[in-house]
């Protein structure tokens, strides 16, 4: 039998993955795929840990951080994988000791609590649609594609919760070679299945809500009044507008997010239920991003340790 390439096996294993994964994933599969692993790795019939070493290093030089190269390289055991299976050969690569380890997670920056607390107070003396979505994504966590695509229909007024079923995003679509890409807008299911969730609302957040559409239709979007949704790139601009014009040092639209787990983790919420408002697929999830206990939370930890252990009781 004659030995594929990895570019004739990296188009079948696209093939395959499109329909097992959502749209976004597959667009960013193909993105990685097109941009850097096929240009590097197509002509290849058999692959050895210096020729990832070699890729790894130069996506290094060139500036690319650890956290993307790790996804890159991801991306490219999977297909290897494929590429084996094909050709019936043994991967040898040592994948452990060749994909970055070394990335760690960098804590995103949060609103001060006297900027959320003038953030809030704006928004509730200018209650517009797009304003609304903020302070709703501050009092509950949501990611700017889960608010872009909430619907009047996903508002439970008598139990005054949220139901979190969809999120819309910008996607490249995949083209042939030569062809121009474009991009389009998609709904589609959330981020993980832990993703799928309820949330509930305080009752001046039920309230302020229900100024806009107790009544409207259940199909029309909540940010913007109609059928078609409001689109997290625009949703940015008018975020990143608001901030310089309240002067508020700029941080990005997901610090809101990142900003409502802090002030939860900071009045002592448990980490269960945090984990679960943000829809977090598990608490190890929460714990890295959120938890970061300072010098004096350490020194008390001790103390209380050494005043249990010297305790008479």
């Amino acid at each position: 039998m004659k030995k594929k390439i990895f570019e004739v096996t990296s188009h079948r294993w696209m093939n395959e993955k499109r329909p097992k994964v959502k749209a976004s994933t597959f667009a960013h599969y193909e993105y990685m795929m097109r941009r850097h692993i096929v240009p590097f790795f197509g002509p290849m019939v058999k692959m050895r840990n210096r020729d990832v070493r070699r890729f790894v290093n130069k996506k290094v030089k060139c500036g690319m951080s650890t956290k993307t190269i790790k996804n890159m390289t991801i991306v490219l055991k999977m297909a290897w994988e494929k590429h084996c299976r094909v050709n019936r050969l043994r991967d040898c690569i040592d994948w452990k000791g060749l994909v970055p380890c070394n990335y760690v997670e960098k804590s995103l920056p949060v609103l001060k609590v006297d900027d959320e607390r003038r953030f809030i107070e704006y928004i509730k003396a200018h209650p517009t649609r797009k304003n609304v979505g903020l302070l709703l994504c501050v009092n509950t966590g949501l990611r700017i594609g889960e608010l872009c695509g909430l619907k009047w229909g996903d508002v439970d007024w008598e139990n005054r919760c949220i139901r979190v079923s969809r999120t819309v995003s910008r996607i490249y679509t995949p083209s042939l070679p030569g062809q121009a890409r474009h991009t389009q807008v998609v709904v589609t299911a959330p981020k993980t299945p832990k993703s799928v969730r309820e949330v509930p609302l305080t009752e001046d957040m039920t309230d302020l809500l229900s100024t806009f559409g107790k009544e409207t239709t259940r199909d029309f979007f909540i940010l913007t009044g109609k059928l078609k949704p409001l689109e997290p790139r625009t949703y940015r601009y008018h975020y990143v507008k608001l901030m310089d014009e309240l002067g508020i040092r700029n941080i990005r639209f997901h610090g809101l997010r990142h900003t409502f787990a802090t002030r939860c983790i900071e009045s002592k919420c448990d980490y269960k239920t945090v984990s679960d408002i943000l829809g977090h697929a598990n608490i190890a999830t929460t714990l890295n991003l959120y938890v970061h206990p300072g010098r004096e939370q350490k020194r008390q930890c001790i103390s209380q340790m050494l005043e249990y252990v010297t305790s008479d009781e």
